[in-house]
């Protein structure tokens, strides 16, 4: 992918997130949240980058079926195979435990029905890889 085709990507992932983990601190039931823990261990345990990557892929999907959106689900689906591939370049270049522990974070703040903080997790997350201390991108696409 070119630069400003993955800053497209993030910045429309930005939007979605914003917008999903609002509904599930709005609509998800105590139970349902309790449910992500699983895959928030898959995170944790997986032995590869692609397992971690196929789990955190899960997790957000996951979010996005909470949501009660019917879109959020479609629009997770559809950029699946680019998720793998960021979410897996990331776990390589910063460690598995990195990736859990965002997601980890991002967790809390729903666990706490604290929107505000899961979005703003979510917009410095989204940050740090278009812009900060954690790019992808420039020679993502070499990898």
């Amino acid at each position: 992918m070119r630069d400003d085709e993955v800053r497209s990507l993030l910045e429309v992932r930005g939007a979605n997130e914003c917008l999903c983990v609002k509904l599930v601190v709005e609509r998800a039931t105590q139970e349902e949240l309790d449910g992500l823990a699983p895959l928030l261990d898959a995170i944790k345990s997986g032995k590869t980058d692609e397992e971690r990557a196929e789990a955190t892929f899960q997790f957000h999907h996951t979010l996005s079926v909470l949501s009660r959106n019917a879109f959020l689900p479609l629009l997770y689906n559809s950029i699946h195979t680019y998720g793998l591939h960021f979410w897996s370049l990331y776990s390589r270049r910063y460690g598995g435990n990195r990736l859990y522990q965002n997601k980890l974070e991002l967790y809390c703040a729903l666990l706490d029905r604290d929107a505000e903080r899961a979005q703003a997790f979510t917009v410095d997350m989204l940050d740090s890889v278009a812009n900060g201390a954690f790019p992808l991108y420039s020679d993502a696409q070499q990898q």
